[in-house]
């Protein structure tokens, strides 16, 4: 069958009183339909959209609630011809930005929703211009159709617009030939069979909602359960009933969902809920955290969940949606790797596991390593490679490069953008076609999938990647009243330097009682000491609003853009590093950096210039290695010269530290190169011996 109105009409007709979707609202009550009705209803709604003059090639934006309406909606799309974009609903007084520019972009000729919610919509969108000259038809089921001319396997099956995490939104050119291929392909990779039941509260709007949560049971037979991601939000073990009472065979969802469930199982009281049907697990959201991952397994084995089901995987709306996952049974393999080295795009394996046999006890705390999981193997008949991502050319085993795919699953391009489908979608003559998913990852020596970041999310300091994931998950864990999974950091360029900014959300409870100074040391410490590096500005905000992507990533972007554009409204408090007191054009003679550390010391040691002793090491003076890298990040950005952590420690006084940096810096300028630190005639600490010193030191 080569499109998904074919498989309709084959389901319909070999099985018209099976059930094929279930929607369970939040106090319980389930509403079904099954394919012999979903065909009919396919139909009459297919001809009332003609009736309204929608034609094939036609676009139409699709504002439904989460329910079975709008999946009869989005196949009399398809039915026509027409290609329907799926949407959430616009809140209430909200900004119209992103439907405005997907209106401007895909030029829709109308917008369906359901008699409930057209006063609504129609209201909401009145300020837009764009928006508001669209005719919103409330679906009806008034008239009957000829019989459809089935779609070919080129005609596109659906807009899937990118969610402008890293930019605009961009309408991605589903074909019905790469929806089938990556149905028959997930099908098999997740061992979707009749007998299997899929449960799924994934927003329909969001390419793992709609292909996995939606028509993969269409594909496969399989009955689905669907759920609200309001309701589940608000009641999240409304997915654990679910499974258990319907004994869910697959379902899919985010990291942080894992997360949250973990902390509802971890109350043993609970034991009316049961993973034991449970074959599949998703997870659909990168990065994943190995830590979540262990913890989910933990706690829900004493719920029934057997082993090998948890199921970290990869995908993308520009892949059609799974690029790589786990096969049912398979072992989920972990790597502890150099976290210093790992940021250099070099891939230095510490340790390496299987995540049925690790426990959340035994994972170090990540301040030297950091830990990658599997996100599987390729789907069959792909390929995924590893590229330079400036060159494109292949990158080796365990080098970390841009992820690549290929394979029937491509789409054909992003919509009405010619230029950046060109620069997407690969397409020369000399080589097969793939996407450049703008991912970076690498792929181990048996073809394991480990993806590390987005290549524009990267924060560079002097010259050093640090992923944004990294700093934000170091920053929330630092205190409970800092909402997990709620940190946005990104890096912005202030008097010529790279500086990073971080807004944390809080939690309610945090809310109700506020420790700021506290939560400000707490986050500050704990990213010198895991990261090295020093934040310019903490702002504390309330919980859910950080911006997201409809599948819950965070748009660091979106939050930058905010930042400098002086858009966040809700701050609930910040702290900002304040300016130095010196610049480097200051700085002429060794006496000036002289008084200059002099200052920046006893600042530290909150006490008078006139009472220091020049000629007394700093631990002898009280300087703590935590004031000493406080003190190093602000004279490298006064001197603008990269200086190594231990340097206060082999120049423990400040004549001594003064006269060495004042020569390094004059070195600098003269070669345009950094010299290298002495390690001679001082006494000295190595770098571990200083950050074990200041682990001490932070546990006291």
């Amino acid at each position: 069958m080569k499109s998904i109105i074919e498989i309709l009409q084959y389901r319909a007709e070999d099985s018209p009183d099976t059930i094929a979707y279930n929607y369970i609202d939040l106090t319980g009550n389930i509403t079904s339909i099954t394919y012999g009705t979903l065909l009919t209803k396919t139909i009459l709604y297919a001809s009332y959209l003609k009736s309204k003059k929608i034609h094939k090639g036609d676009r139409c934006l699709l504002l439904f609630p989460q329910g079975i309406s709008f999946i009869i909606s989005f196949l009399a799309c398809n039915w026509i011809g027409a290609i329907p974009i799926p949407l959430n609903i616009p809140g209430r007084n909200k900004p119209l930005f992103k439907w405005e520019k997907i209106a401007s972009d895909a030029n829709p000729v109308s917008i369906i929703t359901t008699p409930s919610q057209k006063d609504f919509i129609t209201t909401t969108l009145t300020p837009s211009s764009i928006l508001s000259s669209l005719p919103v038809l409330a679906i009806k089921e008034d008239f009957l159709t000829e019989k459809n001319d089935s779609p070919s396997p080129d005609t596109i099956a659906f807009l899937q617009y990118t969610s402008g995490s890293t930019g605009a939104p961009k309408g991605v050119m589903v074909s019905q030939h790469a929806l089938i291929n990556n149905l028959k392909e997930t099908k098999k990779l997740f061992s979707f069979s009749k007998e299997s039941k899929m449960v799924s509260w994934l927003p329909f709007y969001h390419d793992m909602g709609l292909i996995l949560g939606i028509l993969q049971g269409l594909y496969s037979q399989c009955p689905v359960y669907l759920m609200s991601p309001a309701d589940f939000m608000s009641h999240p073990l409304l997915w654990v009933e679910i499974i258990t009472k319907y004994k869910g065979t697959h379902t899919a969802a985010p990291n942080f969902a894992y997360e949250l469930i973990a902390d509802k199982l971890s109350d043993k009281s609970r034991k009316n809920y049961s993973f034991a049907s449970l074959e599949r697990a998703v997870c659909g959201a990168e990065p994943i955290h190995l830590s979540t991952m262990v913890r989910f397994q933990e706690i829900a084995a004493s719920y029934g969940l057997k082993d090998h089901v948890i199921s970290p995987g990869y995908g993308l709306a520009e892949a059609t949606l799974v690029v790589s996952s786990h096969t049912v049974s398979q072992p989920v393999k972990w790597l502890e790797v150099d976290k210093k080295l790992l940021l250099e795009n070099t891939v230095s394996k510490i340790n390496q596991g299987i995540l049925n046999d690790t426990k959340e006890s035994t994972l170090k705390k990540e301040d030297f390593s950091s830990y990658l999981v599997s996100n599987g193997y390729c789907i069959d008949n792909h390929t995924i490679t590893i590229r330079d991502p400036e060159t494109g050319i292949l990158s080796p085993p365990q080098q970390i490069g841009e992820i690549c795919f290929s394979g029937p699953s491509l789409p054909t391009g992003y919509w009405n953008n010619p230029k950046v489908t060109s620069t997407t979608f690969i397409r020369e003559i000399t080589t097969i076609p793939y996407i450049k998913t703008g991912d970076l990852g690498f792929l181990d020596s048996d073809n394991t999938l480990y993806v590390t970041g987005r290549i524009k999310d990267l924060i560079i300091i002097r010259g050093a990647n640090y992923y944004p994931q990294d700093i934000e998950r170091t920053a929330f864990s630092c205190n409970e009243n800092l909402r997990t999974d709620g940190a946005a950091a990104f890096s912005i360029l202030k008097e010529g330097q790279e500086k990073v900014i971080l807004f944390q959300e809080l939690t309610r409870s945090g809310i109700r009682t506020p420790d700021y100074k506290l939560w400000e040391q707490h986050i500050k410490q704990e990213i010198i000491r895991t990261h090295g590096i020093i934040l310019e500005s903490i702002f504390f905000i309330p919980p859910m609003h950080i911006p997201r992507t409809t599948s819950g990533k965070i748009q660091r972007s979106k939050a930058k853009s905010m930042y400098l554009n002086n858009e966040w409204k809700k701050i609930i408090h910040s702290y900002t590093r304040q300016s130095p007191l010196y610049t480097a054009t200051d700085i002429t003679s060794q006496a000036q950096l002289e008084q200059c550390i002099t200052t920046l010391v006893a600042k530290q040691l909150g006490v008078s210039e006139q009472s220091l002793k020049y000629n007394t090491p700093f631990i002898e003076l009280g300087i703590t290695s935590m004031m000493s890298l406080l003190i190093k990040d602000t004279l490298e950005n006064i001197l603008d010269i990269p200086i190594p952590s231990t340097t206060l420690f082999n120049y423990n006084t400040i004549p001594l530290l003064s006269q060495h940096l004042y020569q390094l810096k004059e070195q600098t300028v003269t070669n345009h190169i950094p010299i290298t630190t002495p390690e001679e005639n001082y006494d000295h600490y190595s770098e571990q011996e200083l950050l074990s010193l200041l682990e001490k030191e932070l546990n006291d």
